[in-house]
């Protein structure tokens, strides 16, 4: 994943897993190729007991789920592990 701000030029950053918290402005995330994946959109109180942190400091951010949650950092892994969905 590489996420950009809409109004900042130049280079992406890039994300493994991307957690993103709320824009005021555009935001734009790109991938390559096939992806498999999970989206979830949270409460504010849903994504500080999921994620341990305030929903407010995610906002206008896009962080990689290990740098904001290092106890999730091997979810990725978990689910492409996964046979199939529940």
């Amino acid at each position: 994943w590489a996420a950009s701000p809409g109004d900042s030029p130049g280079s992406p950053e890039r994300f493994r897993a991307v957690v993103a918290g709320l824009h005021l402005d555009p935001a734009e995330l790109r991938q390559r190729g096939g992806t498999r994946g999970v989206w979830l959109t949270l409460s504010p109180p849903a994504a500080a007991a999921l994620l341990g942190v305030p929903a407010s400091a995610l906002s206008g951010q896009a962080a990689d789920l290990a740098d904001v949650a290092p106890a999730m950092a091997n979810l990725p892994e978990r689910l492409a592990d996964c046979r199939s969905w529940p």
